[in-house]
């Protein structure tokens, strides 16, 4: 459905600033397949459907220093946030800068997996905020605002 041969997109490519359409065709393991090979290949912990050119609700998170399938999440929704965290943020499409950013140190979200099943998951500390990170990208908000 999705090509497959991606590529980084860089700010200011107009389609990290637009909001993500829903999925409704969840025949995407390749696109998750290569996405995940492109966040492991830039040493990321998260990467999202628009960073790669394809404007639709998907990011992709791993924490942990292994290459092996982390967390899917499409479709997200935020259910509820709280608390605050300061901490530094770095992004793929923004390569060699980092800012300061504050964030809600408590998160608990909706989504779908690869099979279209909806999942609710909470989160706390850094796996909020690389979360919520990935989150804005599909909602067309950049890190540095």
């Amino acid at each position: 459905m999705y090509k497959t041969q991606l590529k980084l997109r860089y700010f200011p490519d107009p389609i990290l600033t637009q909001k993500c359409e829903s999925v409704t065709n969840f025949d995407i393991r390749p696109l998750v397949d290569e996405m995940f090979k492109m966040m492991y290949k830039n040493k990321a912990v998260g990467i999202a459907a628009p960073q790669v050119g394809i404007p639709i609700s998907l990011f992709l998170v791993n924490l942990t220093k292994k290459r092996v399938q982390g967390m899917v999440f499409i479709n997200t929704k935020i259910i509820e946030t709280s608390g605050t965290q300061w901490g530094m943020e770095g992004c793929l499409s923004f390569p060699k800068k980092f800012i300061q950013k504050i964030r809600p140190n408590y998160v608990k979200l909706e989504a779908q997996d690869l099979s279209g099943s909806k999942f609710e998951i909470e989160a706390r500390d850094l796996l909020a905020r690389v979360i919520l990170h990935e989150y804005d990208h599909t909602q067309g908000k950049l890190f540095n605002s």
